[in-house]
Formats: C-alpha cells, sequence, structure tokens
C-alpha cells in the first residue's frame, strides 16, 4: 500500500480497523528505504501493527486505537484537518510523530505511551488540547523527550518526560491547565515553556480576555529546571527543589515573581519591568505567580 498519486487516497472507509501480523502501515525511512506514506480517508481509524505506521488523512480524523509493537518502530500521522485521540496511542520505544493542520485534541482517560520513545506534536493553525484526565508520557528505558509546537494554545493535564525534555511553545495564544486540582501537569528533568500570551492564565490571543473572564490556575510542575517566556503572566507551582535557568516578559507590564519560604514567611523575589530586582514579605499579586514547595 502507499502508492496513491494526484491526491487520491489508497483507502477510504468512514470507519478503518487495520491489523497487520508482521508489517505496518505505509513505509517509513527507517526501514532502508524511500518513505512512502499510506493516504487514507477516513473518520476514525483503530490500527494494531507490528512494524512501523507513515500515514496522512485527506481531512479530520479520531484516532480510537493505534498500537505499535515492534521494538523502536515509529508512528507518523500528518491530518490535513483536526486530530483527535479517543483512545491509546502507543509505541515500543519508537518516537511518536503528529502533525495536523487544525486542532489537536486528546480525550479524557486516553493515554500516549511510547516507552521511552520522544514524542513531536505539531499544529500548523490550531491549539494543542488535552482534556482532564487525558495522559501523555514517555518515560521508559530511553526517557523520550516531549516537544509540543501549537499554531494557537496549549491545554495541558497530564504530560511526563522523565528525566528528559519537555518543550511547550504556544504561538497564538497561552498554556493553561486542563484542570482545576493540584494533580501534576508537567513531568520532566527540564522545562522550556514559551507563550504569545500568558501562561497559568486564559488569555486569547492578541490580549483578548475569554468569555467569562480571566480565569487564573498555575501550571503543576515537578520539574529540576525551568525555562520560560511569554508576553504576558505566568504562573507556576512546583514540587521539589527547582533552578530557574531563564525567565522572559515581553510584554510592557509583565512581571515576573518567585516565590519561596524562609522559615514560615514567605517572600517575592520580583522582577519587574523595569531592571529592578528586590525582595519584599508576600503580598497578593495578580501578575505572576511561581511556587515551590522545597529548595529553589
Amino acid at each position: 500500500m502507499g502508492n496513491a498519486s494526484g491526491g487520491f487516497a489508497d483507502l477510504k472507509a468512514g470507519t478503518l480497523n487495520v491489523s497487520t501480523l508482521g508489517g505496518g502501515l505505509g513505509r517509513a525511512a527507517n526501514e532502508g528505504l524511500v518513505a512512502d506514506a499510506l493516504v487514507l480517508s477516513t473518520a476514525s481509524l483503530s490500527a494494531s501493527v507490528a512494524g512501523s505506521v507513515l500515514i496522512n488523512t485527506q481531512g479530520t480524523l479520531n484516532v480510537s486505537e493505534l498500537s505499535v509493537t515492534g521494538t523502536n518502530s515509529v508512528v507518523d500521522v500528518q491530518s490535513r484537518g483536526d486530530l483527535t485521540l479517543s483512545g491509546g496511542v502507543s509505541s515500543a520505544g519508537g518516537a511518536i510523530n503528529l502533525f495536523m493542520r487544525g486542532e489537536f485534541n486528546q480525550d479524557q482517560g486516553s493515554a500516549i505511551d511510547t516507552a521511552g520513545g520522544n514524542l513531536n506534536i505539531q499544529s500548523v493553525r490550531g491549539s494543542v488540547s488535552q482534556a482532564a484526565g487525558a495522559t501523555v508520557s514517555t518515560s521508559g528505558s530511553g526517557n523520550g523527550s516531549i516537544t509540543i509546537d501549537a499554531g494557537a494554545a496549549i491545554h495541558v493535564a497530564s504530560l511526563n518526560a522523565g528525566s528528559s525534555l519537555l518543550s511547550l511553545t504556544a504561538r497564538a495564544g497561552s498554556i493553561t491547565d486542563a484542570d482545576t486540582t493540584d494533580n501534576t501537569d508537567l513531568t520532566a528533568g527540564s522545562v522550556w515553556i514559551s507563550a504569545s500570551e500568558s501562561i497559568g492564565e486564559n488569555v486569547l490571543a492578541g490580549g483578548r480576555v475569554a468569555e467569562g473572564g480571566v480565569a487564573s490556575n498555575a501550571i503543576d510542575m515537578s520539574i529540576a529546571t525551568v525555562s520560560a517566556e511569554s508576553a504576558g503572566s505566568m504562573r507556576f507551582s512546583n514540587s521539589g527543589s527547582l533552578t530557574v535557568a531563564s525567565i522572559s516578559s515581553q510584554g510592557a507590564q509583565a512581571s515576573f515573581c518567585l516565590l519561596f519560604m524562609m522559615g514560615s514567611v514567605g517572600y517575592w523575589v520580583m522582577a519587574a519591568p523595569a531592571p529592578v530586582l528586590r525582595m519584599a514579605p508576600m503580598w497578593p499579586r495578580s501578575s505572576c505567580t511561581m511556587s515551590v514547595n522545597s529548595g529553589v
């Protein structure tokens, strides 16, 4: 399969269920040959295969299951529309790459697990959204990295990169917590977070206020090192010791505030828009919050 040309699909069906015993779907470049994607025209896909997966879809796609059992076999899915995961997507140590022109949605209860392989999710125009209860894990023998690049906003519920790197970029919107609990949203050795608007606040692209007003909810992390930049507020809460590698606020009124404890008294270390660094007893701040429950 994978020989269609002129925009025609190799497989066309309303719902597509695929199972292979020894091969994959399409032909990945890592098999020693020129990559040749399997072109699909289907609304829903369920697949369990032994080899690598390289598929292109001609429209919006819902994946109810995608299981790749071959060791280090890769998954590469490209959608011309939206991509929704309503079930599990897994590999046996191989990378998982998900690209879409529209929105990416991971439904409640669905899981992505690479067993140590890298994960890349990229949306050209839309947001990348995890529902509360959705999970992503690249932890395993390889401790794979997680890279998410969204054309709009990012909503996170649970991303676990083990001790590796986790990178989040929201090019036209904010990065927000998908739930209102204190459950850990980000687990990694180091995290890079970049938002064109705010982090931990639901500010829309262009600084527009979301319907119902601005809601603030810190991104809950369990990481060792953080680097972040945004044009607006940044709100984080970290479990464990934390190293702040770099913080950059591009907005004219943006500021960075780091909360730490000295005995029973909390203190803010504040870097305001002007190049001033000062320490003062804790008081409510509306622009930026980072809390750490042990050493900094």
